[in-house]
């Protein structure tokens, strides 16, 4: 008999410790498993700023600018409405812009200076995101 009580206990310890495996490894593979919901991954805009440009794309980036074509259309068409403007050419670099205009012939040193300051004048105002600089030459 006493070989008996030996063997029990032994006995039981070993269904514990195999119970209580089996209750770890039906927990962890429980823990595993996937969601019914699917979670759907949100991507940033394909702007190399990780989406920054894209929340404000009226703001110039550092030196770069992603609508200088359009940007220089309008401003050809506020110069095409000035009077005594005979050609003019712009220029971007960044946040700075350049106009040189050339007057039409005929026009006096006052009327030049009229003019390079009301062309600074309109297209600093419609163009706010620019620091804006206006050369004139006959």
């Amino acid at each position: 008999m006493r070989l008996n009580r030996s063997i029990l206990p032994l006995k039981s310890s070993r269904m514990l410790l195999l119970a209580g495996f089996l209750l770890l490894a039906a927990s962890s593979v429980a823990g595993c498993g996937q969601p019914d919901h699917k979670q759907q991954m949100q991507s940033y805009g394909h702007d190399g700023y990780m989406g920054l440009s894209n929340s404000n794309p009226n703001i110039p980036n550092k030196h770069s600018y992603l609508n200088y074509g359009s940007d220089g259309k309008f401003v050809g068409e506020l110069i095409k409405k000035m009077d005594g403007v005979q050609k003019s050419w712009i220029h971007f670099n960044g946040e700075h812009l350049v106009v040189h205009l050339t007057a039409k012939p005929g026009m006096s040193d006052a009327q030049v200076k009229q003019l390079q300051h009301k062309a600074e004048e309109t297209l600093q105002y419609n163009m706010p995101r620019y620091e804006v600089r206006v050369k004139t030459s006959r």
